[in-house]
């Protein structure tokens, strides 16, 4: 049993930082390995590959977090995409997505009848937000 293993697997394939082989990152969201990985998984399936008595016990971790945003992000862009495309003139041809498309997507994903809720309680976080800056200013002044 090897305590420091991959300082072990750095020196049998040829020397190299050992910490590059301590975890492989991914593209969240994905199963993509990110590039400067792969040349680094290139190198210990050589040599894993010359010397087949030699085993490593390799265990998953994920950052949930980080994933479901991507994942999110993914699917909203993919959603997005198909619409635009069914509709260019509708939505533009602009950078990013034209609030028409938004708009659209709000009323697809929500209902015609979620879309006044969702902007009426937009639109009460706002007044809050006024209320309450004009009371700070108020007590700031009563304070002078």
């Amino acid at each position: 049993m090897a305590l420091a293993p991959f300082a072990l697997l750095g020196a049998v394939f040829g020397g190299g930082d050992h910490d590059e082989l301590s975890h492989v990152d991914f593209t969240a969201g994905t199963a993509v390995v990110l590039d400067d990985q792969q040349a680094s998984l290139s190198k210990l399936a050589e040599a894993l590959a010359k010397r087949p008595a030699l085993k490593i016990e390799v265990r998953g971790k994920v950052d949930s977090i980080l994933d479901a945003q991507a994942l999110r992000q993914a699917k909203f862009a993919t959603i997005a995409n198909e619409k635009l495309t069914s509709n260019p003139k509708k939505y533009g041809a602009t950078l990013g997505y034209s609030p028409q498309l938004l708009e659209d997507l709000c009323v697809d994903r929500l209902g015609k009848q979620g879309v006044p809720r969702h902007e009426r309680a937009v639109q009460a976080g706002g007044r809050r937000s006024r209320i309450r800056s004009i009371r700070s200013t108020r007590r700031a002044r009563e304070r002078s």
